[in-house]
């Protein structure tokens, strides 16, 4: 069902759609070549989802004065599907990989940040959820990967902690609302990508925590030439906010926040 919903959301499925009925129809076809036009120049355009970022994003509400309990970093942080597939899949042929290579994607600033508050004394402790992926390659975890290859590294082992397998962003607000009931952590900042902060604050609050928030991969509205031109890569912020925004809508349907 989550993978028929992703095909669902990809903006270029209507467009091309629209480029077929385009042919086949007589009336009105100018309007509808304009209209057709505007949607492609908005799903292209990087200025489109910037903007709707500029509306969408949650203010920032770290206080650098505040020593936290805890900073909880989402997970999704590094390409587990990549790690599966040519680590474990592809792991006879792909001998040129290290055996400790990580890859990274935008996201993983989550958990530099995380390491960051740590290390700098604005967090007492870093928490992170297993996200685990399982296909026909096999099986990989992203705790056991970001322990060993950069939290171990970068902070002593006392200074995180796992708090188990995760799925879903409301797994996370739910497992971590029951470690703030047993620790009595009062004080909790929240890291996530800007695009995401909004559904999991939500989703934070409605298990009863409020945490500050510190967002990263921060995309900022301008007017600039290079901004207004369309590129591939447009598509790709577009789908990025049609997500999160029909991500909102489903969950608040399912009265998870």
């Amino acid at each position: 069902m989550r993978n028929i919903a992703l095909v669902l959301i990809n903006p270029l499925i209507y467009l091309a759609a629209g480029l077929v009925f385009l042919t086949l129809t007589r009336k009105h076809r100018r309007v509808f070549a304009g209209i057709l036009a505007l949607a492609f120049y908005l799903v292209l355009s990087p200025v489109a989802s910037s903007l709707f970022l500029r509306f969408w994003a949650v203010p920032d509400t770290y206080n650098p004065k505040t020593e936290y309990d805890a900073v909880v970093v989402l997970s999704g942080a590094i390409n587990l599907e990549w790690h599966t597939r040519e680590q474990i899949g592809m792991a006879g042929e792909n001998l040129y990989i290290p055996l400790n290579y990580v890859r990274t994607t935008l996201q993983t600033d989550r958990i530099l940040a995380g390491i960051y508050f740590v290390r700098t004394g604005h967090a007492k402790k870093l928490f992170l959820g297993d996200w685990v992926v399982t296909n026909s390659n096999g099986t990989a975890s992203e705790g056991s990967i970001m322990s060993k290859r950069y939290l171990a590294q970068a902070l002593d082992g006392r200074d995180f902690e796992l708090y188990g397998e995760v799925k879903r962003t409301v797994d996370e607000a739910q497992k971590m609302m029951k470690i703030a009931e047993d620790k009595k952590l009062k004080k909790i900042l929240l890291v996530t990508s800007q695009s995401h902060m909004r559904r999991a604050l939500a989703m934070f609050k409605k298990q009863g925590l409020n945490p500050d928030t510190f967002s990263v991969n921060k995309r900022r509205f301008s007017f600039f030439f290079k901004d207004m031109v369309p590129i591939a890569q447009g598509a790709t912020y577009t789908y990025e906010c049609l997500y999160e925004l029909s991500g909102y809508g489903v969950y608040m349907l399912l009265g998870k926040l």
